[in-house]
């Protein structure tokens, strides 16, 4: 129940937001699971992603962030099936505000008479 609501918290117009919503008609087993047969590991890792953002946890995505390079091509695909990429590496505008500058080798020597 936890990971139903979670998906539809975080992401109701995501693949698992609408399969629970109440739009899509499930076929579950006798157990009452639902089978989605997909990438287990990579499963895991978006089922505790949407668990700790219904928490509102800010790092939520650093799990996924930090797979290594042949896991994220992996994890993309996922996202993507499951329509996610863009709540778990959202876009964010350019703004002055938010950008923060610092100026590199090339400046700081030219700035201090060493270049």
């Amino acid at each position: 129940r936890r990971t139903l609501t979670a998906a539809l918290d975080v992401a109701p117009d995501s693949l698992l937001g609408v399969m629970f919503s109440g739009r899509w008609r499930l076929q579950p087993d006798e157990e009452r699971r639902i089978y989605i047969e997909r990438n287990g590991a990579m499963f895991e890792y978006i089922l505790d992603f949407l668990r700790a953002c219904s928490t509102g946890d800010e790092n939520a995505a650093l799990p996924i962030h930090a797979l290594p390079e042949t896991q994220m091509a992996v994890m993309w695909h996922e996202l993507e099936y499951y329509g996610l990429e863009s709540v778990v590496f959202p876009l964010v505008p350019f703004s002055l505000d938010i950008a923060t500058f610092s100026p590199g080798p090339k400046m700081l020597s030219k700035r201090m008479g060493l270049g």
